[in-house]
């Protein structure tokens, strides 16, 4: 056999079979709406059509009558679906099984296709020519399967009308006898194996097929020299009057490919590309295993904080803080050993795991080297900018410790070091009480700022991408330090969320946003349906009396509900997702609209999406960064789609230019926010910018403000 084959182009494929009433579908799914619509469309178009509501239903059905193919959910009200899938399987092989669910994790895809399903379709159905073809297409092949097997048994057409029939398929199909000799190959096959024929006659990859009857195989493409991933299924048959095996050979490189992608982004840091939080912790709970396992090991935690990140941010731009972000990750990777692991904890925070260490020597070391590296200039927008940071240091001496305790003292380790005047690592050891004494009395400020009404709310306009008018306002809360001055959230904020304060910021948040929002609608009535949406963390979604305290609001301030919108992030959204729906559910029966911020950076949880009671996905300012790019203009471009079939808004964040505007306006995404529009605003600010809007879009002049009185507002 030669091996030397070119790959196939545009092979003449007979035209797909006409459905008739001989084909016979079975739907079961659970949803009446979805049993109808098929039923309706399926049998228009010439197929014999049955329904059943779950797989009891679909049980009796199959073993009173014939059927083709399944149209199947996974998800019943009794029953298992992934169960039902596998007793087809082992009962009616001659059956294609679709799936057709709301649910489209890799995981669930990866245990559907294992059990046997051969294709699946994602509900709502939008394109009921999609479902037809995706029948027609398996009804053809299953033919096809058939014919050539009865071909190979009967001998009833000659090797030349076998071979043509054959070698239009983009499959590769062997025939190997039971000595191990190829008795046929196709030109796929040919082309798929190449040289690499010899590794069938190997005993164990035949006896592992022979046992599984499928499996996976990795050979290099021989055109290219990239490597292919073949799905190959053995199957017994007859080949001239003696017992054969027929071997079907099915590129799957690409569905690997996205797969591969899809783990990939679950666990990493779409700006650097390092690994995520959950994946640090994940591995750092595996290196603990390893300690109990093996108390002679030792390894270390280093915890990175940049310094002066946010002056450079602020100054030069978030576009210019991204471009740091990225240089730091790579000057990272670069100064560690393989065995290390660095990832992006969010902001500016960086950890680092230092694998299998001799001596506390070996992280000093590998500590003074990050700093030499991370101080060296790099370029950000023409300008020379050098940036250092300040790096915690914790060795794991004892099996007894736990991953949040090893996080713990890196970080107070590297609040040390940040205040021994940066640009340093520091040892943590027990004197770092005194570390502690310093976030406390930054615990005190924050009660302080508190009773002495400290913080102000900055907002920032989100915008009807079509009209150009204001949809809304996002509150930003800022500390006004008596003695600090201005503070960033980013320096508060996890104290707050740490020491449970930011249940109390929350409230003072809402409560005066959702008066300003009341007052902006009483001097601009032609923005009474303007809404104000306000960041949620998880410790304030989870308290008890959380729910209260909204409707409470409400009621006192006099805002319509679907006028507030609270915003909660994807990794909150995947701390608890049952208690968190819960807690979704009963906001939501107040008529509050609920964002998921910053969509795309966290958890992978598109499969989640359909089951929490969102309204509207933000998509986060790193995919418009780089929306010009085909990866992110993609993603964007999914998301956008994503919404829609679910039937959520969709918010653009971080819009900083003209051409990202215009990406996005031809992506359709409805609404959008950035330093384009406008930078967070303080309230005299804000209503400048209202009145401003009003004379653009309403194309009237600027009507004097009338402020409203207290009695006013109160009534």
């Amino acid at each position: 056999m030669n091996g030397s084959f070119k790959r196939i182009k545009n092979l003449p494929f007979t035209k797909p079979t006409e459905p008739s009433q001989t084909t016979r579908i079975l739907v079961v799914d659970e949803e009446e709406s979805t049993r109808r619509i098929l039923h309706r469309y399926l049998t228009r178009h010439g197929y014999y059509i049955n329904v059943c509501e779950d797989s009891e239903c679909a049980r009796q059905k199959l073993e009173q009558e014939t059927y083709h193919v399944v149209l199947s959910d996974i998800v019943f009200p009794s029953g298992d679906g992934m169960e039902f899938i596998h007793w087809l399987r082992e009962t009616h092989p001659h059956i294609d099984v679709v799936l057709i669910t709301y649910q489209s994790s890799v995981e669930l895809l990866r245990q559907a296709f294992k059990a046997g399903v051969v294709d699946y379709l994602t509900k709502p159905i939008q394109k009921l020519n999609q479902v037809r073809n995706t029948i027609q297409r398996h009804i053809d092949k299953r033919a096809l399967e058939e014919n050539l097997e009865e071909m190979v048994k009967e001998l009833r057409v000659s090797q030349d009308n076998f071979s043509n029939i054959v070698d239009r398929s983009p499959d590769g199909t062997l025939i190997i006898n039971t000595e191990k000799e190829i008795q046929y190959s196709n030109k796929m096959a040919q082309y798929y194996l190449g040289q690499e024929l010899e590794i069938l006659k190997e005993t164990d990859f035949l006896q592992e097929l022979l046992e599984t009857q499928r499996t996976e195989l990795q050979l290099p493409d021989f055109e290219d020299g990239r490597m292919l991933t073949l799905d190959v299924q053995l199957k017994p048959t007859v080949w001239q009057k003696q017992d054969a095996y027929l071997l079907l050979l099915r590129d799957i490189s690409e569905r690997k490919k996205v797969e591969l992608q899809l783990r990939h982004d679950s666990s990493h840091d779409s700006l650097t590309h390092l690994a995520n939080r959950t994946f640090f912790m994940s591995h750092l709970e595996r290196l603990l295993a390893r300690k109990k396992r093996d108390p002679s090991y030792m390894f270390a935690v280093l915890f990175l904080d940049l310094d002066r990140f946010k002056v450079i941010n602020d100054s030069l731009g978030h576009l210019a803080g991204d471009d740091l972000l990225k240089t730091v990750a790579e000057r990272l990777t670069l100064a560690l050993r393989e065995v290390d692991l660095v990832a992006r904890l969010g902001g500016d925070e960086f950890a680092v795991l230092l694998d299998n260490i001799e001596i506390p020597g070996d992280a000093i070391r590998i500590a003074n080297r990050i700093l030499a590296s991370l101080a060296k200039p790099c370029i950000l927008q023409n300008q020379e900018v050098v940036v250092t940071t300040s790096i915690g240091i914790t060795l794991c001496t004892s099996a007894e410790k736990q991953s949040e305790e090893l996080m713990r003292e890196a970080d107070t380790a590297m609040y040390r070091a940040k205040s021994e005047g940066k640009n340093r690592h520091a040892i943590f050891d027990e004197e770092m009480h005194e570390e502690a004494l310093v976030r406390l009395r930054m615990e005190n400020d924050l009660r302080r700022a508190i009773r002495d009404k400290e913080f102000v709310l900055y907002y920032q306009p989100i915008i009807d991408l079509r009209t150009k008018d204001i949809k809304g306002f996002e509150a930003l809360i800022r500390w006004i330090h008596p003695t600090k001055g201005f503070i960033s959230p980013g320096d508060f904020i996890p104290l707050a969320e740490e020491t449970g304060l930011i249940v109390q910021i929350g409230e003072i948040v809402l409560e005066e946003a959702c008066h300003q929002l009341k007052r902006w609608q009483k001097v601009f009535p032609q923005y009474a349906d303007m809404d104000m949406s306000v960041n949620v963390s998880a410790k304030q979604f989870f308290d008890s009396d959380w729910v209260d305290f909204v409707a409470k609001t409400l009621n006192t301030t006099g805002i319509a509900p679907k006028q507030l919108r609270l915003e909660i992030t994807e990794s909150v959204l995947m701390e608890n997702p049952k208690r968190m729906n819960a807690q979704m559910h009963k906001i939501k029966q107040l008529g509050v609209g609920l964002h998921m911020d910053d969509f795309g950076t966290g958890y992978s949880s598109l499969s989640y999406l359909h089951q929490f009671p969102i309204d509207t996905l933000k998509i986060d300012r790193s995919f418009i960064k780089e929306i010009g790019t085909n990866k992110r203009i993609e993603i964007v471009r999914t998301i956008v789609s994503l919404a829609s079939q679910l039937k959520m808004d969709v918010i653009a964040e971080g819009i900083e230019t003209q051409q990202q505007l215009e990406w996005l306006e031809q992506l359709q995404c409805p609404f959008g926010q950035g330093y384009f529009f406008a930078r967070p605003l303080s309230p005299k600010d804000a209503r400048k910018y209202i009145q401003k809007k009003a004379a653009q879009i309403h194309n009237r002049k600027p009507t004097p403000i009338n402020i409203p009185t207290v009695q006013q507002i109160n009534t």
